[in-house]
């Protein structure tokens, strides 16, 4: 038997030397992703659990493929056409509109709707089939009939307490609840699918009977598209009829409104006409006299204020009545007086007659300019008093004529909302009748919004159960099922399976991997000394001469080696081990001791024939009871083999812990023997273990392949660590048949293997 690790680890464990620090303890190193090898040695650990789930669901599955009753399955198809326009609208332009999503999955929802089942279930008489009624007698194989059983949980006691088929007419329901019960059934076998934004919609029905599933279909289809096109005739219906009664109700409001303007105008003496209105054509005329007047006055105003300033100075002004001919005259008579008078003030003094005489001339002409532009100012007054008082009279009688109209204004409002609504119920009634002239006429021919473009045809397989695909998919399901669970068990299974991870545990280098050693027969262990002594060619001698040979030479230097073997809890092959490292090592030549310091165990006694009653133990040497040789009992069937027992825990105390002299003794060992193997006890049981660890060169700590725990280990390594002892693992009752312990796995080189071995 090969190692493969050893020279690796053993270099490793060299370089390393002691730890320094004992309480300085390294993670382990992750594990590695899983790969074949993994996954092989999973498959070679857990193959009974996989076998196991993959015969059973494959076995299950064809089981029930071939036991539970057949259903078939038919599918017809149906295509749902455009969406009508509003039946009110009536626009040249509307177009079709082809169906939308929720159209498209309303028309899929309809389909399986209740009230569309009940209308199958009447037209088929569903309710007279045992098979969508549970309440109906089922047909016998001989063509009789079997008494009617209520399903569920009220059947199974009926059928229970009052025997099979006996029903009373009072427990079977009504038909409206046979009916409901049909429906259910038809549901539950029917199924629509449409694929994408396809406007075809598939139908399918399960039954067992392939004849009924393909009627059912078929079925299903036409009366969908006779529902459809019911649905959309009674629309035509109720919207003619709606048309109907609104183009009457329109008729008679018209003409009601017409009546009601006809008297309105008539009573009111208003029009909506504006030539009609002769209040808004006096009005006009008003104004525009108002407006004249206005322009009168102002030029009458600004004409005797001209006149009034000229007259004050005195001169003659620019206004035509000035320059009259009368006042011309007048004027020029002045002027003449006046150089009459100046040539007399001449000649005569201012008293003179003829001066006197010309100034009444003067004065008299004065007084006759004065009277008549007084009375050219008195004439301009009266046309402005006139031009007034008609814009006054004309302002009143304007006034009164706005009055009048804001009267009238709410007339005419109300005559022209009636004129409006009058308008709008007329062109009302004009839609009205154009759309129900288009409708009336094709009421009763309405097109369905769908038609059947595929008529199911007779299955002949089952839709289900299918037996190849169900064992296939079952025998595919029960593989991946069980490796899941394999490697859920996996993941929780923290006990160390293979060298590398116990390598990857302790730290240390693993030195040998010990093979299963159970006899054929009832898988009792076999005498380890008996077997090396006999045999030496043997997958057990190698393993342990490869230990030996493997610790021995990590102590060049030594010429007693002492190592302690001991395990982290109690039957994982401690004392086997410990048996084989020494027999190993004394078939070698080696002088070699070994010592049983567990006095609970007999094991060593029992193989090795050491069965001196009682026994010279080493406790009665130290004790100065005996001699050191009368420890010491020479094995027959080894030699070079010795072995010393101890009185362990059976002596009531703490036996060799509290010898001071324990140390000298095994001192006094490494004189007379190459080799010492101490036995101790487990590492997790008890302390004697970690006390004798510190006497001893190397610990090797035994840990059994699928029972050994990640934490055991993992503490019983740490007071290793503590006692700075050299560690050095084996694992012992691997499976020979696994790469992943050092071993070839196929046929052929197991074959091979087994000529160098005598065994």
């Amino acid at each position: 038997m090969t190692v493969s690790m050893i020279g690796d680890n053993l270099i490793s464990n060299r370089s390393d030397g002691h730890r320094r620090d004992p309480f300085d303890r390294p993670e382990p190193p992750e594990r590695s992703v899983i790969g074949p090898r993994e996954l092989y040695g999973l498959l070679h650990r857990r193959f009974l659990l996989i076998a196991a789930i993959v015969c059973v669901g494959t076995l299950a599955a064809a089981t029930a493929a071939y036991t539970l009753p057949k259903s078939y399955s038919a599918r017809s198809m149906i295509l749902l056409e455009p969406d009508d326009p509003n039946l009110l609208e009536d626009q040249p332009d509307t177009q079709t509109r082809p169906p939308s999503h929720e159209t498209l999955d309303t028309e899929s929802d309809l389909i399986k709707s209740r009230s569309f089942a009940g209308r199958v279930v009447d037209d088929l008489q569903l309710v007279k089939d045992p098979d969508f009624n549970p309440y109906l007698p089922k047909t016998a194989a001989d063509g009789s009939a079997e008494p009617a059983q209520a399903s569920g949980i009220l059947g199974s006691v009926v059928a229970f307490f009052g025997g099979e088929g006996e029903r009373t007419n009072a427990s079977v329901p009504s038909a409206d609840v046979q009916r409901d019960q049909a429906i259910s059934i038809l549901l539950s076998k029917l199924s629509t699918v449409r694929n994408g934004e396809s406007m075809a919609l598939t139908v399918s029905v399960t039954h067992g009977d392939a004849e009924m599933a393909a009627k059912l279909a078929n079925a299903i289809t036409g009366q969908f598209v006779e529902w459809s096109r019911d649905q959309k005739r009674d629309d035509i219906r109720n919207a003619t009829a709606f048309l109907r009664q609104q183009s009457s109700d329109l008729a008679a409001s018209i003409a009601s409104k017409e009546l009601e303007i006809s008297e309105y105008s008539s009573r009111l003496n208003v029009s909506i006409d504006p030539r009609d209105d002769l209040l808004r054509l006096a009005m006009q005329q008003t104004n525009e006299q108002l407006s004249t007047a206005r322009g009168d006055y102002t030029q009458a105003q600004a004409r005797l204020e001209q006149v009034q300033g000229d007259v004050s100075g005195a001169v003659a002004g620019t206004d035509p009545l000035l320059k009259s001919e009368f006042l011309t005259t007048l004027r020029n008579e002045e002027a003449s007086a006046q150089r009459d008078r100046a040539q007399l003030a001449r000649n005569y003094g201012e008293n003179h007659p003829l001066i006197q005489d010309a100034d009444a001339k003067i004065a008299s002409v004065r007084k006759l300019i004065s009277g008549e532009m007084n009375d050219i100012v008195a004439n301009l007054r009266n046309d402005v008093s006139v031009a007034q008082e008609r814009i006054t009279k004309l302002e009143s009688d304007l006034a009164g004529l706005n009055k009048e109209l804001r009267r009238r204004s709410v007339d005419e409002i109300r005559l022209r909302e009636l004129n409006r609504d009058l308008m709008t119920e007329q062109k009302l009634y004009d839609l009205i009748s154009s759309r129900l002239g288009k409708l009336d006429p094709y009421s009763d021919a309405a097109d369905p919004g769908a038609r059947v473009i595929s008529y199911a045809e007779v299955p002949r397989e089952p839709a289900f159960p299918k037996p190849r695909m169900m064992t296939a998919g079952a025998l595919a399901g029960s593989v991946v099922l069980a490796f899941i669970i394999a490697l859920t068990i996996e993941g929780a299974d923290s006990r160390v399976h293979n060298a590398k991870h116990l390598a990857s545990i302790l730290q240390a280098p693993v030195m040998g991997i010990v093979p299963r050693m159970r006899s054929r027969f009832f898988g009792r262990p076999v005498n380890v000394a008996s077997r090396l002594s006999s045999s030496r060619r043997s997958r057990v001698g190698e393993a342990f001469h490869t230990l030996c040979n493997a610790s021995r030479r990590s102590y060049p230097g030594t010429r007693a080696f002492v190592v302690m073997v001991s395990s982290a809890s109690p039957a994982e092959g401690r004392t086997t081990t410990a048996i084989g490292f020494a027999c190993a090592a004394a078939l070698q030549g080696e002088r070699t001791l070994l010592v049983d310091l567990d006095g609970w165990s007999d094991e060593i006694r029992g193989q090795l024939g050491v069965n001196e009653n009682p026994p010279r133990t080493i406790e009665s040497y130290l004790d100065g009871h005996c001699a050191q040789g009368d420890t010491l009992r020479a094995v027959v069937d080894t030699p070079n083999l010795d072995v010393a027992v101890s009185e362990g825990r059976r002596g009531g105390g703490r036996g060799l812990l509290q010898r001071q002299s324990f140390e000298t003794y095994i001192g006094t060992l490494r004189e007379n023997y190459d080799v010492i193997v101490l036995d101790a006890p487990p590492l997790l049981a008890v302390e004697d273990a970690t006390t004798i660890a510190g006497s001893a060169d190397a610990v090797v700590l035994v840990a059994l392949c699928g029972r050994s725990s990640e934490d055991a280990l993992r503490e019983a390594r740490d007071k290793v660590w503590l006692t700075n002892a050299r560690l050095i693992g084996v694992l012992n009752g691997a499976d020979p048949g696994t790469s992943q312990n050092g071993l070839r796995t196929s046929r052929a080189a197991r074959r091979k293997t087994r000529r160098y071995f005598t065994e």
